[in-house]
């Protein structure tokens, strides 16, 4: 088969797995697995190459599989536990009716809220509290919400979260790798968004925010299930527990997987001694861990095969003809401003992690730009518009607790995302991050 006929089924695969995913027809890991098989028997690969190709795959997402699970239920046991829940109570209390400081401390609750990576436990957890606040001193919930999105976008770089584990898989790198390489640009977001909270809680002031409303505060119903899983005479222990995590995690003393293999051995043995706890307490993190885990198997099979066969040097090699020399030499630089607003628009993230973005690191590598810094220009340049576009699932479980309509969330806030990832690309190439 020539090296055309390659490219055009590699083309067709990759716009096939887009389509797919975007339609919402089937899943995404069925999606993974099936078109790239099906393309193995359109272009008859051998039998033995394919099983090569995919145990080339899976054996490149071991880490990362390995490191998902582990970190889902070290995060899951510190949530039952209700560390995060204390910590933010205690932050709430600081607040009085300073409205400033009420903004500020939203921040830094979803920082708190979002270590687990899961946008929805973060809402959850800032979001009902929060309010009761905001209520009280006549803030806009749309200010909540906002602040709220922003801090989730910026905090989901981190390699638990899903987009870093998909560009892992997509690149075959390690997502710890990425998130690294990336983190300045994460402090400078996080810095940001502090900066909009002291502007937006002045504005909030002189339209009158700050006077104590009158309206009755809303009962606080809580789960006797959830309360009986509390541990509250062990905060402390908890608290050094997550400490120990990250200072490994940061320190290289243990690899990143043995990290979260120890904190969550710890947490469980401590928390829940009686074996028969310990088993529930893991069946409940099972659906998490499968939704990931499944995913990035899926994905080692589509890269395995990508990666491994005919295909992706023949579509690098057409695209390169395609396209001048020195334009390629651009293209992280237009993907790093380009891609907040088609992410918003309803580009799907899984053939930026997939598909196109392993190819746009094969077209730049030949200007000396390492795959690392694609991966890191994905996981980060569209994140501050993450909770702001209308396919994110996790953002309508905070609006339905806001009480915020979609557009409402839009017209308050998607100006800040945007300005956010504007900025935080402009500062990138300052400091030599990405090439320009």
């Amino acid at each position: 088969m020539s090296t055309t006929m390659y490219a055009i089924i590699g083309l067709i695969m990759m716009l096939s797995l887009t389509g797919l995913c975007i339609s919402g027809k089937v899943t995404p890991m069925v999606a993974m697995i099936s078109i790239p098989l099906i393309v193995c028997v359109i272009c008859r690969f051998a039998p033995a190459d394919i099983s090569s190709w995919i145990a080339s795959g899976l054996q490149g997402q071991v880490n990362n599989v390995t490191m998902f699970t582990f970190a889902i239920i070290f995060f899951g046991i510190m949530s039952d536990v209700g560390v995060f829940d204390k910590m933010v109570s205690k932050l709430i209390k600081l607040c009085g009716n300073n409205v400033v400081l009420v903004t500020v401390i939203t921040v830094v609750v979803a920082i708190i809220g979002h270590a687990d990576g899961s946008g929805a436990t973060t809402y959850m957890i800032a979001i009902p509290p929060l309010l009761a606040i905001y209520k009280k001193l006549n803030m806009r919930p749309e200010l909540l919400m906002t602040l709220v999105a922003l801090t989730i976008g910026i905090m989901n770089v981190v390699p638990w979260g899903g987009p870093c584990g998909r560009l892992a898989a997509g690149f075959g790198l390690e997502a710890m790798d990425i998130w690294l390489y990336g983190l300045p640009l994460m402090f400078f977001g996080l810095a940001c968004t502090f900066v909009y909270a002291v502007i937006l809680g002045r504005k909030e002031i002189k339209r009158g925010a700050g006077l104590i409303s009158t309206a009755e505060e809303e009962d606080v119903v809580l789960d006797p299930e959830k309360e009986a899983l509390k541990r509250p005479n062990l905060f402390w222990f908890n608290c050094l527990l997550i400490v120990l995590v990250f200072v490994c995690l940061f320190t290289g003393i243990l690899p990143i997987t043995a990290s979260f293999m120890l904190g969550s051995v710890l947490g469980l043995l401590v928390n829940y001694p009686d074996p028969k706890m310990q088993g529930e307490r893991l069946k409940s993190y099972a659906p998490s861990c499968l939704a990931m885990t499944s995913i990035l198997l899926a994905a080692g099979v589509y890269t395995g095969i990508l990666n491994n066969s005919p295909i992706k040097a023949a579509l690098v090699e057409k695209m390169t003809a395609l396209i001048p020399t020195s334009a390629t030499a651009h293209l992280n630089t237009i993907l790093l401003f380009a891609l907040a607003p088609m992410i918003f628009l309803g580009f799907d993230l899984n053939a930026m992690c997939y598909t196109i973005g392993p190819i746009i690191a094969e077209m730049v590598a030949v200007h000396g730009i390492p795959a690392l810094v694609v991966a890191s220009t994905i996981n980060t340049a569209w994140e501050p518009v993450n909770m702001f576009g209308a396919t994110g699932a996790a953002m309508y479980i905070g609006l339905g607790l806001a009480g915020v309509e979609y557009k409402d969330h839009v017209r308050f806030g998607v100006k800040w995302g945007f300005l956010t990832a504007f900025l935080s690309g402009i500062f990138a190439l300052l400091i030599g991050l990405y090439p320009l």
